[in-house]
């Protein structure tokens, strides 16, 4: 009987009055006739406004004061308000933007949405207030929070207001997700402070007992206003809306406000009305009263013990935290579900992943999962899981996609922990980035690279060197006899056809030899006048062989183009490695390659790649290809040393950065231009040497070759030193159809015994350079100590210590590189009979 009391006493003006009738006119009648059923979206949780209760096996309930304000307007109206569940509040908004929900009935009214809804007057306002722990000291405003952490929730009003308005106090924002954990942000030492406003703070801090909060201070903003909206193009339902709303009366109002937000009965319960019920009731009341002071006072002594014990507990927390926060890297508690649904990261999440703790911490629309390189998914699953059959630790390495982007190395160690309450298997570890020793690593493992591959080209080089000498002996003597051979059958003789393909296959093969010294060769070569559009021809020559057959070549030399002065080997490694990355950057499906060498003029002062380039003319060697191109980002990467974005294995990343340094060398420049899926350009200008046509290199070797035979004086005595006997005979057979005199000798101590025997009967002394006993460089001492004005040609096969200033030292006028035509022999001859340098020496 008391209880059927107090409840009429309590909640009889709301049990008891009539639904009042709303005016409605004709015309909203008929609208909610053709709109039965309006969708409500309800989105984020916000009590003790609003939220939604979700138990296992049972249907979702929209709770809270908002609830009860729509259950009236329901039932007034006669319409299904069908409340869409289970979205996150932005994503109702974006719904409501849409049209695809029709009425919110609890929004604040901001300009942003005022575009796509319309709004009622508010029906609910509560003040805001600055909720701190009780040892923060006194707070009397909100400036004297200035330099603080503040716990916000980045979608709500507050946080919009304190970003343009108190930007000047530099508040350290805490992210959380709701204004619950805001409020555990604050007890537990998180955050100094939060803005929530009165009756949700109320709600909270007795629902979770958090005693060591307080109203720090109110907030002279208007407050939380909360207004119903319905989407902008149903004028009609807000004026049905806010009709409805007109015929919820005042003690129906206040009703739903104490159902929800516990006051203090003692202040407002008019005791009169209780005791006329009589003296069974009022007894029932002391009674109950009684009880109530008893149940108080044991209450306030387990609160001080609760109070004590979560003293001690935030102590051990704030120790365990600094001790977390000072450690590198991140701590985490996870769900292990698909998303390893994050129940706790801590606060090195940021400087990890660039995201803040609460973005990541039970979120479904940014699970840890996401941010996991996809390629890198299924070794971190396998790993997890096979920790967890066997209940062991696990340690693994695995790539994170940072929010700015790049990746990031990281080393991952956890555990399993046992289940959650719903039966979850959960796991607790911690994660360090380990970019930079992934860097250190793969540079380490670049260099070693490279280190092998540098010793196996002087491997190459050495062995190389040691068979040219050799090989080009051979080569000498097959083309030296096949010319002999040529001058000794007539024309129209079947043997000229082959003895011809003798000669070309033996000049091929020579010009292969000296290709590969140019690539194996360690010395460096003095620059000197060459054809750059010969020497590009004789590049590609050798290219082409290495070259997939599905890339096609195409030049353009400039018949007017300039002579440039440079090193020959250095320049020819710059057009391999061009055209090489060139190649590197096709498909499978091939494409083309086109090299021009042409004059261009630079009218004003320009930045070339790195370099300041002045007015001028210039010679261009230009390569372009028909690859993939190269991204806008990376162009300015592509001339560093090892940088490369080719797989492992697929380059080392110093092919352009080796044409760069050579190209800087040589006082010239290099550039490049590219667009993804267009192609590749590189350019390189030499400043010009001569006018067009002139240079050592002016033409290539095979028309130099192809000159008639010149005829010498028959009155020249010719000392001719070789070890090789067959090349020796060769020499004297050739140099004596020119008319010379010629004594040969395979023993060089021989030959200068023959010398120092006669002086002045030798024209000319003409030695190899490798010998047993005595080299090329001795006889020539020996040869220049008893008549120093001798013409000397020395010859070789290959010595890469044979260079102009090694030739000068030791006395020699003139070089041949084996093996060499007999007309090419014959010229060099004359010259040196006449005290002529000779254009057709050929250099290492």
């Amino acid at each position: 009987m008391v209880g059927i009391a107090l409840g009429l006493l309590l909640f009889g003006g709301h049990a008891l009055a009539v639904s009042p009738k709303i005016p409605l006119t004709d015309t909203e009648k008929r609208w909610l006739s053709e709109h039965p059923v309006i969708r409500v979206g309800v989105g984020v949780a916000f009590p003790p406004y609003m939220w939604v209760e979700k138990d296992q096996g049972r249907p979702h309930r929209f709770q809270g004061m908002v609830a009860d304000y729509l259950d009236v307007i329901e039932r007034r109206l006669g319409v299904e308000m069908n409340i869409v569940y289970d979205i996150p509040f932005n994503e109702a908004l974006m719904r409501g933007r849409r049209g695809d929900i029709d009425f919110f009935p609890c929004l604040s009214n901001t300009p942003d949405r005022a575009e796509y809804l319309l709004f009622t007057a508010p029906y609910l306002t509560y003040p805001l207030v600055i909720i701190t722990r009780e040892n923060v000291p006194d707070i009397q405003n909100i400036n004297d929070l200035a330099g603080k952490r503040i716990a916000v929730v980045k979608h709500l009003f507050v946080y919009g207001i304190l970003k343009r308005d108190y930007g000047h106090l530099k508040l350290n924002y805490r992210y959380s997700n709701t204004v619950d954990e805001n409020l555990d942000a604050v007890s537990l030492g998180r955050a100094d402070a939060c803005f929530v406003n009165l009756a949700a703070a109320s709600y909270f801090i007795q629902k979770k007992g958090l005693t060591n909060l307080r109203i720090a201070a109110p907030i002279d903003w208007k407050g939380v206003s909360l207004s119903m909206a319905v989407r902008k193009d149903w004028p009609i339902f807000r004026s049905i809306i806010e009709k409805a709303l007109s015929s919820i009366a005042q003690e129906e109002r206040d009703d739903i406000s104490r159902k929800w937000i516990r006051v203090d009965l003692a202040a407002g319960t008019p005791t009169d009305l209780v005791w006329k019920w009589g003296g069974a009731a009022a007894i029932a009341v002391g009674i109950l009263l009684g009880f109530f002071i008893t149940w108080n006072r044991r209450l306030q002594k387990e609160i001080r013990e609760k109070e004590k014990a979560e003293t001690a507990l935030n102590q051990s927390r704030k120790k365990l935290t600094t001790l977390v926060g000072n450690l590198p890297g991140v701590a985490y508690r996870c769900v292990n579900d698909e998303n390893w649904t994050m129940l706790y990261l801590s606060d090195g999440c940021y400087e990890l992943t660039g995201y803040h703790s609460s973005e990541l911490v039970g979120s479904s629309q940014l699970p840890w999962n996401d941010l996991i390189i996809p390629e890198d998914r299924p070794l971190v699953r396998d790993q997890v899981q096979t920790a967890l059959e066997n209940e062991q630790a696990f340690t693994m390495e695995y790539r994170i996609r940072h929010r700015d982007g790049s990746e990031r190395w990281v080393w991952e160690k956890g555990m399993p922990q046992g289940s959650d309450e719903k039966g979850r298997k959960i796991l607790e570890g911690f994660i360090n980035d380990i970019s930079d020793l992934k860097a250190a690593e793969m540079k380490r493992k670049s260099l070693e690279s490279q280190l092998r591959h540098a010793h196996k080209m002087e491997a190459v080089g050495t062995l190389a060197g040691g068979i040219a000498h050799e090989f080009n002996n051979i080569l000498g003597i097959i083309l030296g006899n096949s010319e002999l051979a040529l001058d000794d059958v007539q024309d129209g003789h079947p043997a000229v056809v082959s003895l011809e393909e003798i000669r070309t296959a033996s000049i091929r093969g020579k010009d292969v030899v000296r290709q590969l010294l140019s690539f194996s060769r360690d010395s460096t070569l003095e620059k000197r006048k060459i054809n750059l559009g010969a020497l590009v021809t004789e590049t590609l020559g050798f290219l082409k062989a290495s070259i997939p057959a599905d890339i096609q070549f195409s030049k353009m030399i400039a018949p007017d183009a300039y002579t440039v002065t440079a090193d020959p080997s250095q320049i020819r490694q710059v057009i391999v490695n061009l055209c090489t990355n060139a190649a590197q950057a096709m498909g499978p499906e091939g494409g083309f390659i086109d090299i021009r060498v042409e004059n261009v003029r630079i009218d004003s002062q320009q930045v070339f790649a790195d370099q300041l380039i002045l007015p001028g003319n210039y010679l261009k060697l230009a390569v372009t290809d028909s690859g993939s191109g190269i991204p806008n980002q990376v162009l300015n990467k592509v001339f560093h040393p090892f940088y490369t974005t080719r797989e492992v294995n697929e380059g080392a990343g110093m092919g352009l950065a080796v044409a760069h340094g050579i190209m800087k060398n040589h006082d010239g420049f290099i550039s490049i231009q590219s667009r993804p899926g267009r192609g590749t350009e590189i350019s390189c200008l030499f400043p010009p040497e001569t006018k067009p046509g002139s240079g050592d290199d002016a033409a290539p070797v095979a028309d130099q070759e192809t000159k008639p035979p010149v005829k010498g004086p028959d009155d020249g005595n010719i000392l001719f030193v070789d070890d090789e006997s067959a090349l020796a005979a060769m020499g004297k057979k050739q140099l004596e159809r020119q008319g010379y005199k010629v004594a040969v000798f395979t023993n060089p101590v021989a030959a200068v015994d023959a010398f120092r025997a006669d002086p002045g009967y030798w024209d000319l002394l003409i030695t190899d350079y490798s010998m047993p006993v005595m080299n090329g460089s001795q006889v020539i001492h020996h040869v220049k100590s008893q008549r120093p004005g001798i013409p000397v040609i020395l010859c070789s096969g290959h010595d890469p210590s044979i260079t102009p200033s090694s030739l000068k030292d030791m006395g020699a006028d003139h070089y041949l590189m084996k093996p060499f035509e007999s007309d090419v022999l014959a010229r060099t001859v004359k010259d040196a009979l006449l005290k002529k340098d000779s254009p057709n020496t050929r250099m290492p």
